[in-house]
């Protein structure tokens, strides 16, 4: 008597678990698919950024071309007052070495 019972259970069980391996493989084509458009969504999203990272690197260039260009340049200004004022005057080592240097740092800015 359970014997037959036995293979009965076995043999719902196994229908049971057939059914559902059936529905994950469908569901896990399904995501697959679906993995493969928000994929190429993406290789699209990412051409569109790399395009605006372009587009914001060239403004930022533009904008630092502009600010250097509105920059106050002192040089011409300080060679005069030194030529008109302090032409006839003896200048010092010490004070020829801190002019240069001055002078240097301004260039490097």
């Amino acid at each position: 008597m359970f014997s037959p019972l036995a293979l009965l259970w076995f043999y719902l069980s196994y229908q049971s678990q057939s059914k559902e391996l059936e529905l994950q493989r469908e569901s896990l084509d399904k995501q697959v698919t679906a993995q493969k458009g928000s994929e190429e969504s993406l290789r699209i999203l990412s051409g569109a950024v790399e395009k605006q990272l372009a587009m914001i690197e060239k403004q930022f260039r533009n904008y630092e071309k502009a600010v250097i260009g509105k920059q106050p340049n002192f040089e011409l200004v300080e060679y005069f007052v030194t030529t008109l004022f302090y032409s006839d005057l003896e200048v010092s080592p010490d004070e020829q070495r801190i002019s240069r240097a001055v002078k240097k740092s301004c260039k490097t800015q």
